[in-house]
């Protein structure tokens, strides 16, 4: 039997679709490359910058530590009432500063485009774009942990926020690292938060009482006030070391509090909250320091009025720790006594539990042991230090008081868990006075189904009943194969076997005939 030319086109163009979806699937998984931030240059000490003119119809202020001078291209002097902690620069010397300012504006990334409305969004660090943009609500920035984090938006036409709008700060990220190329006018509403160099190539003008955390920067035309406060600050810096010195800084409290423990194990693993006034918004915490030990950048939780991390493994007695905030450059630690050391007679009386956290990824999981949420209870209550993140290795040692605890676990989308050890099948294990047992909770990832896991082999899995830990909706994509590409592909394939089946059924019409 002869193949026709529309059994051939039919699965060609089957594969071609299916080429298509598996590059579309390619191509919306791929994550943006970092970036770094874009040149200042001169122009980095001037809070505000303009080309023509600066004026101001109510009183406005301009300071920062990376400089709070103002400037225009221009001869002619500021108008309004604008004070500055710099100086006021005009003609030739500024003109270097609007020079090397739109060398920065000029400075194009390879972005991803977004919609006009930014506010009630979340972004993580990379470069944006779109025709106009505008800001209506709260525009999150999360830095990720990352002090060095560098978003960019880039705009052909306006950048216009609305009365009230802002932009929040978090996981470490910094209003220095934040740029804003607008290819003609901005327009900053009245009460509202702008964070980050906004380089305009037209004018820029903003409503009453307005803050900017960053600069104001008009390439060709004037900058106009309306009773606005800018502050330029230069990226803070986590220093080696602590630096005892007192905490005056006016963003942070000058003494703070913490909740239990106030005392623990040497061999750390306690949870520690502290209370204070964390500025989260413009001031996240940079740096921990545990007497010389270091926290890792985003170990921590923090909250506007609490910071709560596992302490390490530290000396008996007092242990100074030192946190770090973000809106100066040289930062002023906070100090607060953490005391080790736990009376020998209760530690007797005792039995000690150990929780150990392990997670195995076999179907593109990335958790991790801190990220699932161990919950200890007697008689109903949650006991101290609880619930606490997973601890790995060693685990979480928890001192307890003779007597039964029931364990559970905060369900976590994407995985499930089972315990092993001395614990029965409802989660209860038993503490004697002087006894040290340990237990494990051992959680797999389930991929985008959890009916496509296939079950561990006794010798990777506890042989204990097991309790689903979470479900997925959505999730990540797979490696492979997806939903979308499976129908095409099984799509590509019927068409394929009709053709056969047509050509088939043709020819012994013919061959009857």
């Amino acid at each position: 039997m002869k193949i026709s030319k529309r059994m051939l086109v039919a699965p060609l163009i089957g594969a071609v679709v299916i080429a298509s979806g598996a590059f579309i699937v390619t191509s919306a998984s791929r994550s943006a490359a970092a970036i770094v931030g874009l040149n200042m240059g001169t122009s980095s000490t001037y809070g505000v910058l303009a080309s023509s003119a600066i004026t101001s119809a109510a009183n406005s202020g301009i300071s920062g530590t990376a400089g709070g001078d103002i400037g225009v291209g221009g001869a002619t002097a500021h108008t309004g009432v604008i004070s500055y902690s710099g100086t006021e620069v005009l003609g030739g010397i500024s003109l270097t500063a609007l020079t090397d300012a739109q060398s920065a504006f000029s400075d194009v990334r390879t972005s991803t485009s977004v919609g006009v409305e930014l506010g009630g969004t979340t972004l993580t660090p990379g470069a944006y774009s779109n025709g106009t943009l505008g800001i209506t609500g709260t525009l999150t920035l999360d830095g990720q942990g990352n002090p060095n984090a560098v978003f960019i938006f880039s705009t052909a036409s306006t950048l216009i926020t609305a009365a009230n709008s802002s932009i929040a700060l978090t996981n470490g990220a910094q209003a220095c690292n934040v740029f804003w190329q607008v290819g003609s006018s901005a327009t900053l509403g009245a009460s509202s938060t702008m964070v980050g160099h906004v380089i305009a190539s037209s004018a820029i003008s903003t409503g009453a009482s307005t803050n900017v955390n960053g600069q104001l920067i008009a390439l060709t035309a004037a900058v106009t006030l309306g009773g606005t406060t800018v502050v330029n600050n230069g990226c803070a810096s986590v220093p080696a070391a602590p630096v005892s010195q007192p905490d005056t800084s006016p963003n942070q409290a000058n003494s703070i509090s913490a909740a239990a423990p106030l005392s623990g194990p040497t061999t750390g693993l306690n949870r520690l909250i502290i209370n204070g006034v964390f500025n989260t918004t413009q001031c996240p915490i940079v740096g921990i320091f545990v007497g010389s030990t270091r926290l890792a950048v985003g170990s921590w939780i923090e909250t506007p009025n609490s910071v709560t991390f596992l302490m390490p493994a530290h000396s008996a007695g007092v242990v100074p720790i030192t946190i770090y905030d973000g809106c100066v450059p040289v930062l002023k630690p906070i100090s607060y006594t953490y005391v080790s050391s736990t009376p020998a007679s209760d530690t007797a009386a005792r039995g000690v539990l150990h929780i150990i956290k392990v997670v195995i990824n076999n179907h593109s999981g990335t958790s991790v042991a801190a990220n699932f949420n161990i919950i200890v209870r007697q008689n109903g209550k949650p006991v101290p230090l609880s619930p606490a993140p997973g601890v790995s290795g060693v685990g979480w040692a928890l001192s307890l008081a003779p007597g039964s605890y029931d364990l559970s676990e905060v369900p976590t989308p994407g995985y499930r868990g089972v315990w092993s050890g001395p614990i029965t099948s409802g989660g209860r294990v038993v503490i004697t006075a002087n006894h040290d047992i340990s237990v494990t909770r051992t959680n797999y990832d389930m991929g985008v189904k959890a009916s496509s896991t296939p079950t561990p082999t006794p010798s990777a899995m506890p042989s204990t009943s097991e309790t689903p830990n979470g479900t997925v909706s959505g999730g990540l994509l797979p490696k492979t194969a997806t939903n979308w590409g499976n129908g095409l592909m099984v799509g590509g394939a019927l068409i394929f076997l009709g053709a056969i089946f047509y050509e088939i059924r043709k020819h012994r019409l013919t061959k009857k005939n």
